[in-house]
Protein backbone atom coordinates (compact mmCIF):
# COMPACT_ATOMS: atom_id res chain seq x y z
CA UNK A 1 0.00 0.00 0.00
CA UNK A 2 1.79 3.26 -1.49
CA UNK A 3 -0.46 6.71 0.54
CA UNK A 4 0.99 10.06 -0.83
CA UNK A 5 -0.42 12.15 2.77
CA UNK A 6 -1.16 16.28 1.41
CA UNK A 7 0.50 17.96 4.15
CA UNK A 8 -0.56 21.57 3.09
CA UNK A 9 -2.03 22.47 6.82
CA UNK A 10 1.22 21.97 8.20
CA UNK A 11 2.48 25.33 6.32
CA UNK A 12 -0.36 27.38 8.44
CA UNK A 13 -1.02 28.86 11.79
CA UNK A 14 -0.40 26.29 15.01
CA UNK A 15 -4.07 26.29 15.17
CA UNK A 16 -6.19 22.76 15.85
CA UNK A 17 -6.11 21.94 11.95
CA UNK A 18 -2.54 22.28 12.20
CA UNK A 19 -2.09 20.31 15.46
CA UNK A 20 -4.13 17.66 13.86
CA UNK A 21 -2.47 16.90 11.09
CA UNK A 22 1.18 17.13 12.58
CA UNK A 23 0.02 13.99 15.03
CA UNK A 24 -1.82 11.98 12.34
CA UNK A 25 0.84 12.46 10.19
CA UNK A 26 3.25 11.70 12.95
CA UNK A 27 1.39 8.69 14.04
CA UNK A 28 1.07 7.32 10.65
CA UNK A 29 4.62 7.45 10.36
CA UNK A 30 5.16 5.20 12.95
CA UNK A 31 2.84 2.60 11.43
CA UNK A 32 4.25 2.27 8.24
CA UNK A 33 7.84 2.29 9.40
CA UNK A 34 6.81 -0.53 11.96
CA UNK A 35 6.12 -2.92 8.93
CA UNK A 36 7.93 -1.33 6.12
CA UNK A 37 7.47 -4.27 3.74
CA UNK A 38 4.30 -3.69 1.50
CA UNK A 39 3.84 -0.35 2.59
CA UNK A 40 5.11 3.29 2.13
CA UNK A 41 4.21 6.71 3.22
CA UNK A 42 5.24 10.05 0.87
CA UNK A 43 4.33 13.41 2.01
CA UNK A 44 3.67 16.13 -0.17
CA UNK A 45 4.81 19.17 1.68
CA UNK A 46 4.30 22.67 0.21
CA UNK A 47 5.98 26.04 0.74
CA UNK A 48 4.34 29.50 0.43
CA UNK A 49 6.14 33.04 -0.58
CA UNK A 50 4.07 34.73 2.57
CA UNK A 51 4.03 32.00 5.03
CA UNK A 52 3.24 32.91 8.35
CA UNK A 53 4.66 29.97 9.52
CA UNK A 54 7.51 27.42 8.47
CA UNK A 55 7.20 23.96 7.94
CA UNK A 56 7.76 22.44 11.25
CA UNK A 57 11.29 21.27 11.17
CA UNK A 58 10.72 19.64 14.63
CA UNK A 59 8.68 16.91 12.54
CA UNK A 60 11.42 16.19 10.38
CA UNK A 61 13.57 15.67 13.35
CA UNK A 62 11.33 13.39 15.34
CA UNK A 63 11.08 11.21 12.04
CA UNK A 64 14.27 11.30 11.68
CA UNK A 65 14.97 10.16 15.21
CA UNK A 66 12.37 7.57 14.35
CA UNK A 67 14.49 6.42 11.52
CA UNK A 68 11.49 6.05 9.27
CA UNK A 69 13.04 4.96 5.74
CA UNK A 70 9.67 4.04 4.17
CA UNK A 71 8.84 8.20 4.77
CA UNK A 72 9.89 10.66 2.06
CA UNK A 73 9.05 13.80 1.72
CA UNK A 74 8.49 15.64 -1.89
CA UNK A 75 8.17 19.79 -1.58
CA UNK A 76 6.24 22.03 -3.93
CA UNK A 77 5.27 25.33 -4.23
CA UNK A 78 1.63 26.47 -3.67
CA UNK A 79 -0.11 29.58 -3.74
CA UNK A 80 -0.21 31.79 -0.96
CA UNK A 81 -3.57 31.41 0.77
CA UNK A 82 -3.70 33.16 4.18
CA UNK A 83 -4.07 36.94 4.95
CA UNK A 84 -0.84 38.75 3.42
CA UNK A 85 -1.48 42.24 5.36
CA UNK A 86 -3.17 43.90 2.56
CA UNK A 87 -5.62 46.43 4.19
CA UNK A 88 -8.77 45.90 2.09
CA UNK A 89 -10.94 43.26 2.08
CA UNK A 90 -11.65 43.34 -1.81
CA UNK A 91 -8.03 42.98 -2.09
CA UNK A 92 -7.76 40.01 0.17
CA UNK A 93 -10.42 38.90 -1.69
CA UNK A 94 -8.85 39.02 -5.42
CA UNK A 95 -5.54 37.02 -4.18
CA UNK A 96 -7.60 34.32 -3.06
CA UNK A 97 -9.38 34.38 -6.14
CA UNK A 98 -5.75 34.11 -8.21
CA UNK A 99 -4.91 31.66 -5.50
CA UNK A 100 -7.77 29.09 -6.70
CA UNK A 101 -7.14 29.78 -10.21
CA UNK A 102 -3.56 29.10 -9.82
CA UNK A 103 -4.17 26.12 -8.33
CA UNK A 104 -6.72 24.96 -11.06
CA UNK A 105 -5.75 25.90 -13.82
CA UNK A 106 -2.01 27.06 -13.54
CA UNK A 107 0.14 24.27 -12.78
CA UNK A 108 0.72 25.37 -9.12
CA UNK A 109 -0.46 21.68 -8.04
CA UNK A 110 -0.07 18.66 -10.06
CA UNK A 111 -2.42 17.65 -12.38
CA UNK A 112 -3.10 13.85 -11.22
CA UNK A 113 -1.78 12.16 -7.88
CA UNK A 114 1.84 10.76 -9.40
CA UNK A 115 1.35 6.78 -11.01
CA UNK A 116 2.14 4.44 -8.34
CA UNK A 117 -0.09 5.76 -6.03
CA UNK A 118 -2.79 3.53 -4.09
CA UNK A 119 -4.16 6.25 -1.13
CA UNK A 120 -4.09 9.78 -1.98
CA UNK A 121 -5.04 11.62 1.70
CA UNK A 122 -6.09 15.47 1.31
CA UNK A 123 -6.14 16.98 5.16
CA UNK A 124 -8.19 19.56 4.58
CA UNK A 125 -5.89 21.04 1.75
CA UNK A 126 -7.05 21.78 -1.67
CA UNK A 127 -7.39 18.22 -3.38
CA UNK A 128 -5.57 16.98 -6.48
CA UNK A 129 -8.36 14.89 -8.68
CA UNK A 130 -6.62 13.02 -11.65
CA UNK A 131 -5.21 9.74 -11.08
CA UNK A 132 -5.93 6.09 -10.24
CA UNK A 133 -5.71 6.72 -6.81
CA UNK A 134 -8.42 6.27 -3.92
CA UNK A 135 -8.63 10.38 -2.50
CA UNK A 136 -9.03 10.57 0.76
CA UNK A 137 -10.19 14.11 2.46
CA UNK A 138 -10.59 15.27 6.07
CA UNK A 139 -13.17 17.58 7.12
CA UNK A 140 -12.10 19.29 10.29
CA UNK A 141 -14.94 22.12 10.60
CA UNK A 142 -18.17 23.38 8.37
CA UNK A 143 -17.80 27.06 9.89
CA UNK A 144 -18.17 28.86 6.29
CA UNK A 145 -21.25 27.14 5.69
CA UNK A 146 -22.92 27.27 9.23
CA UNK A 147 -21.33 30.45 10.88
CA UNK A 148 -20.10 32.45 7.26
CA UNK A 149 -21.22 35.75 9.36
CA UNK A 150 -18.23 35.24 11.76
CA UNK A 151 -15.67 34.89 8.74
CA UNK A 152 -13.94 37.64 6.63
CA UNK A 153 -15.11 38.17 2.68
CA UNK A 154 -12.06 36.34 1.52
CA UNK A 155 -11.97 33.40 3.99
CA UNK A 156 -15.47 32.98 3.21
CA UNK A 157 -15.10 32.87 -0.14
CA UNK A 158 -12.22 30.70 -0.58
CA UNK A 159 -13.64 27.74 2.06
CA UNK A 160 -16.74 27.23 0.90
CA UNK A 161 -15.51 26.74 -2.53
CA UNK A 162 -12.53 24.68 -1.27
CA UNK A 163 -14.72 22.39 0.63
CA UNK A 164 -17.46 21.94 -2.71
CA UNK A 165 -13.97 21.20 -4.65
CA UNK A 166 -12.75 18.56 -2.52
CA UNK A 167 -16.00 16.84 -1.43
CA UNK A 168 -17.37 16.85 -5.29
CA UNK A 169 -13.93 14.78 -5.84
CA UNK A 170 -13.05 12.40 -2.59
CA UNK A 171 -13.75 8.87 -2.68
CA UNK A 172 -14.14 8.69 1.06
CA UNK A 173 -14.24 11.34 4.16
CA UNK A 174 -12.69 11.62 7.17
CA UNK A 175 -14.69 13.31 9.52
CA UNK A 176 -13.48 14.48 13.26
CA UNK A 177 -16.47 14.24 15.04
CA UNK A 178 -19.97 12.27 14.53
CA UNK A 179 -21.48 15.99 14.84
CA UNK A 180 -19.19 16.80 11.69
CA UNK A 181 -20.34 13.68 10.02
CA UNK A 182 -24.36 14.70 10.92
CA UNK A 183 -23.01 18.45 9.69
CA UNK A 184 -21.73 16.74 5.94
CA UNK A 185 -24.88 14.43 5.46
CA UNK A 186 -26.91 16.99 5.94
CA UNK A 187 -25.84 20.44 4.40
CA UNK A 188 -24.21 18.11 1.39
CA UNK A 189 -26.35 15.50 1.21
CA UNK A 190 -23.20 13.25 1.77
CA UNK A 191 -24.36 8.73 1.64
CA UNK A 192 -23.57 8.13 5.35
CA UNK A 193 -21.59 5.34 4.51
CA UNK A 194 -18.91 7.59 2.49
CA UNK A 195 -17.82 9.35 5.72
CA UNK A 196 -16.02 7.43 8.82
CA UNK A 197 -15.64 9.35 11.80
CA UNK A 198 -11.96 9.22 13.04
CA UNK A 199 -11.51 11.61 16.72
CA UNK A 200 -8.22 13.47 17.24
CA UNK A 201 -6.22 12.60 20.10
CA UNK A 202 -4.60 14.25 22.24
CA UNK A 203 -0.70 15.57 22.69
CA UNK A 204 1.00 13.49 25.08
CA UNK A 205 2.29 16.69 26.91
CA UNK A 206 -1.02 17.30 28.06
CA UNK A 207 -0.62 15.65 31.53
CA UNK A 208 -0.78 16.40 35.50
CA UNK A 209 2.05 18.74 36.22
CA UNK A 210 3.32 18.68 40.09
CA UNK A 211 6.47 20.06 39.90
CA UNK A 212 5.84 22.62 41.92
CA UNK A 213 9.07 24.87 41.18
CA UNK A 214 8.16 24.56 37.56
CA UNK A 215 4.48 25.66 38.17
CA UNK A 216 6.34 28.84 40.15
CA UNK A 217 8.57 29.62 37.46
CA UNK A 218 5.29 29.79 35.08
CA UNK A 219 3.45 31.60 36.94
CA UNK A 220 6.24 34.47 38.26
CA UNK A 221 6.62 34.39 34.10
CA UNK A 222 4.33 35.37 32.88
CA UNK A 223 2.32 37.49 35.81
CA UNK A 224 -0.25 34.99 37.03
CA UNK A 225 -1.02 35.23 40.99
CA UNK A 226 -4.16 33.43 43.05
CA UNK A 227 -6.60 31.07 41.97
CA UNK A 228 -7.37 31.54 38.22
CA UNK A 229 -10.03 30.12 35.24
CA UNK A 230 -8.54 29.15 32.16
CA UNK A 231 -9.73 29.61 28.69
CA UNK A 232 -7.29 29.02 25.62
CA UNK A 233 -8.56 30.06 21.88
CA UNK A 234 -7.75 32.09 18.67
CA UNK A 235 -9.68 35.33 19.27
CA UNK A 236 -12.65 35.28 16.66
CA UNK A 237 -16.49 36.12 16.65
CA UNK A 238 -17.20 32.51 17.20
CA UNK A 239 -15.30 31.70 20.25
CA UNK A 240 -18.13 33.69 21.77
CA UNK A 241 -15.08 35.34 24.27
CA UNK A 242 -16.88 38.47 25.07
CA UNK A 243 -19.75 36.51 26.84
CA UNK A 244 -17.08 35.05 29.15
CA UNK A 245 -15.91 38.23 29.76
CA UNK A 246 -19.50 39.21 30.93
CA UNK A 247 -19.33 35.99 33.03
CA UNK A 248 -16.20 36.79 34.50
CA UNK A 249 -17.40 40.19 35.39
CA UNK A 250 -20.42 38.52 36.70
CA UNK A 251 -18.60 36.43 39.01
CA UNK A 252 -16.36 39.46 40.51
CA UNK A 253 -19.43 41.18 41.66
CA UNK A 254 -19.54 38.39 44.47
CA UNK A 255 -17.32 38.95 47.65
CA UNK A 256 -15.94 35.22 47.77
CA UNK A 257 -15.19 35.72 44.06
CA UNK A 258 -13.57 39.08 43.93
CA UNK A 259 -9.94 37.79 44.29
CA UNK A 260 -11.04 35.48 40.97
CA UNK A 261 -8.58 36.06 38.07
CA UNK A 262 -9.41 34.85 34.15
CA UNK A 263 -6.36 33.94 32.32
CA UNK A 264 -7.14 33.70 28.41
CA UNK A 265 -4.47 32.57 26.14
CA UNK A 266 -4.90 33.18 22.72
CA UNK A 267 -3.73 34.95 19.23
CA UNK A 268 -5.49 37.72 17.40
CA UNK A 269 -8.01 36.30 14.80
CA UNK A 270 -10.30 38.18 12.72
CA UNK A 271 -13.15 40.40 14.04
CA UNK A 272 -11.27 40.90 17.09
CA UNK A 273 -10.77 44.62 17.44
CA UNK A 274 -13.89 45.38 19.78
CA UNK A 275 -13.24 41.96 21.96
CA UNK A 276 -9.16 43.14 22.11
CA UNK A 277 -10.17 46.90 23.33
CA UNK A 278 -12.40 45.35 25.86
CA UNK A 279 -9.43 42.60 27.09
CA UNK A 280 -7.39 45.58 27.19
CA UNK A 281 -9.85 47.69 29.57
CA UNK A 282 -9.85 44.91 32.39
CA UNK A 283 -5.65 44.32 32.46
CA UNK A 284 -5.01 44.41 35.52
CA UNK A 285 -8.70 43.83 36.94
CA UNK A 286 -8.40 40.35 37.31
CA UNK A 287 -7.96 39.81 33.28
CA UNK A 288 -4.46 37.60 32.35
CA UNK A 289 -4.09 38.08 28.42
CA UNK A 290 -1.17 35.97 26.74
CA UNK A 291 -1.26 36.60 23.34
CA UNK A 292 2.01 34.01 23.04
CA UNK A 293 2.89 31.13 25.11
CA UNK A 294 5.03 28.55 24.03
CA UNK A 295 3.15 24.89 24.16
CA UNK A 296 5.02 23.27 26.61
CA UNK A 297 3.59 25.98 29.23
CA UNK A 298 0.29 25.27 28.64
CA UNK A 299 -0.16 22.16 30.60
CA UNK A 300 0.94 24.28 33.43
CA UNK A 301 -1.47 26.50 32.82
CA UNK A 302 -4.26 23.93 32.60
CA UNK A 303 -2.92 21.91 35.48
CA UNK A 304 -3.23 24.85 38.08
CA UNK A 305 -6.81 26.28 37.21
CA UNK A 306 -9.61 26.32 39.25
CA UNK A 307 -11.33 25.66 35.75
CA UNK A 308 -11.15 25.67 31.76
CA UNK A 309 -13.64 27.40 30.32
CA UNK A 310 -14.69 26.97 26.70
CA UNK A 311 -17.59 28.53 25.63
CA UNK A 312 -17.37 28.11 21.58
CA UNK A 313 -20.46 28.60 19.57
CA UNK A 314 -19.19 26.03 17.53
CA UNK A 315 -16.34 23.40 17.21
CA UNK A 316 -15.34 20.71 14.38
CA UNK A 317 -14.42 19.14 17.29
CA UNK A 318 -12.52 21.18 20.17
CA UNK A 319 -8.91 20.46 21.12
CA UNK A 320 -8.24 22.16 24.03
CA UNK A 321 -11.39 20.63 25.63
CA UNK A 322 -9.84 17.28 25.86
CA UNK A 323 -6.03 18.97 26.71
CA UNK A 324 -7.58 20.68 29.73
CA UNK A 325 -9.31 16.82 30.82
CA UNK A 326 -5.63 15.16 29.93
CA UNK A 327 -4.42 17.62 32.97
CA UNK A 328 -6.84 17.09 35.15
CA UNK A 329 -8.27 20.45 35.24
CA UNK A 330 -12.16 20.54 35.29
CA UNK A 331 -14.00 21.26 32.69
CA UNK A 332 -16.91 24.07 31.61
CA UNK A 333 -18.46 24.35 28.12
CA UNK A 334 -20.63 25.10 25.62
CA UNK A 335 -23.42 22.39 24.75
CA UNK A 336 -23.21 22.75 21.13
CA UNK A 337 -21.92 21.17 18.30
CA UNK A 338 -19.15 18.58 18.72
CA UNK A 339 -18.07 20.03 21.98
CA UNK A 340 -20.38 17.33 24.26
CA UNK A 341 -19.31 14.55 22.41
CA UNK A 342 -15.42 15.61 23.74
CA UNK A 343 -16.35 16.11 26.89
CA UNK A 344 -18.66 13.31 27.43
CA UNK A 345 -20.17 13.09 31.40
CA UNK A 346 -16.56 14.55 32.29
CA UNK A 347 -16.73 18.21 32.51
CA UNK A 348 -20.23 20.34 33.06
CA UNK A 349 -22.09 22.18 29.79
CA UNK A 350 -24.03 25.06 29.54
CA UNK A 351 -25.91 26.96 26.98
CA UNK A 352 -23.45 29.72 25.37
CA UNK A 353 -25.84 32.47 24.76
CA UNK A 354 -26.67 32.46 28.21
CA UNK A 355 -24.15 34.00 30.56
CA UNK A 356 -25.72 32.98 33.60
CA UNK A 357 -25.78 29.32 33.01
CA UNK A 358 -22.10 29.77 32.01
CA UNK A 359 -21.56 31.55 35.61
CA UNK A 360 -23.62 29.29 37.37
CA UNK A 361 -21.38 26.20 36.44
CA UNK A 362 -18.25 27.76 37.37
CA UNK A 363 -19.74 28.55 40.32
CA UNK A 364 -20.51 24.80 41.05
CA UNK A 365 -16.93 24.10 40.98
CA UNK A 366 -15.82 26.98 42.75
CA UNK A 367 -18.11 26.05 45.82
CA UNK A 368 -17.46 22.16 45.83
CA UNK A 369 -13.69 21.27 45.76
CA UNK A 370 -15.27 17.71 45.89
CA UNK A 371 -16.84 18.12 42.83
CA UNK A 372 -13.95 19.39 40.78
CA UNK A 373 -11.65 16.65 42.28
CA UNK A 374 -14.41 14.02 40.77
CA UNK A 375 -14.64 15.73 37.53
CA UNK A 376 -10.88 16.48 37.43
CA UNK A 377 -10.57 12.27 37.54
CA UNK A 378 -13.30 11.80 35.33
CA UNK A 379 -11.71 14.17 32.90
CA UNK A 380 -8.39 12.04 32.89
CA UNK A 381 -10.08 9.22 32.35
CA UNK A 382 -11.99 10.76 29.28
CA UNK A 383 -9.04 11.80 27.66
CA UNK A 384 -7.76 8.39 27.64
CA UNK A 385 -10.22 7.10 24.72
CA UNK A 386 -8.91 9.90 22.55
CA UNK A 387 -5.08 8.78 21.14
CA UNK A 388 -3.11 9.48 18.23
CA UNK A 389 -2.24 6.14 17.64
CA UNK A 390 -5.80 4.67 17.73
CA UNK A 391 -6.68 7.78 15.25
CA UNK A 392 -3.79 6.71 13.18
CA UNK A 393 -4.68 2.88 13.15
CA UNK A 394 -7.99 4.03 12.04
CA UNK A 395 -6.82 5.92 9.50
CA UNK A 396 -5.00 3.17 7.89
CA UNK A 397 -7.72 0.69 8.28
CA UNK A 398 -9.75 2.57 6.24
CA UNK A 399 -7.50 2.95 3.24
CA UNK A 400 -7.20 -0.95 3.47
CA UNK A 401 -10.69 -1.25 2.67
CA UNK A 402 -11.04 1.30 0.22
CA UNK A 403 -8.61 -1.22 -1.71
CA UNK A 404 -10.64 -3.88 -1.25
CA UNK A 405 -13.49 -2.44 -2.87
Amino acid sequence: MRVLFDGADLTGPRTGVFWSTYHLLLHLAQLFANKPKGGSLQVLCYRRPYEIQPFPRELFDRLNLLQLEPVSFRLLPAPHRGRVGLPLAGVHYLVNMLAWAAVKGLGRLPARVPDGVDIYHCSDGLLIKGGRAKKVVTVHDLVPFLFPHFQTLDNRWYHKRKLRYVLHGADHIVAVSENTKRDLVRLFDVEPERVTVVHNGCDPIFRPCSQRVEMDAVRKSYGVEGRYLLSVSTLEPRKNLQRLLDCFLLLKKKPSYRDLNLVLVGASGWKSRRLEANLGELRGKGLVFLQQVPRKVLPHLFSEAEVFVYPSLYEGFGLPVLEAMACGCPVVASRSSAIPEVVGDAGLLFDPMSVEEMAGNIQMFLDDPGLRQKMARQGLDRAQLFSWEGAARKVIDLYRSLLEQ
